[in-house]
């Protein structure tokens, strides 16, 4: 049998996109997965226009550092209260 594995996404100094966005979103802290699965597609998709908009040559991880946590931490936070308008109604 042949193990299949997701080959990991390196973008400039960005050995592993998938694995960047999880982390950043693990220190977001507990929720629910369908939530942590649309921060994670958020996310990637964040950080594939990040690196389209930087110049060649530019590292990518210290933008990085700086747009996607508050970014996440926003979107996340837009979830939550949406969920709480929602057990309210």
């Amino acid at each position: 049998m042949i193990a299949h594995s997701n080959p990991k996404h390196r973008l400039r100094d960005v050995p592993d996109v998938d694995a960047y966005v999880s982390a950043a979103i693990e220190r977001l802290g507990p929720g629910p997965s369908e939530r942590r699965s649309a921060l994670h597609a958020h996310g990637v998709r964040a950080v594939l226009r990040v690196e389209r908009a930087l110049p060649p040559g530019v590292p990518l991880l210290p933008v990085l550092d700086s747009v996607l946590p508050p970014r996440l931490a926003a979107l996340d936070l837009g979830f939550s209260n949406a969920g709480a308008l929602a057990a309210a109604a």
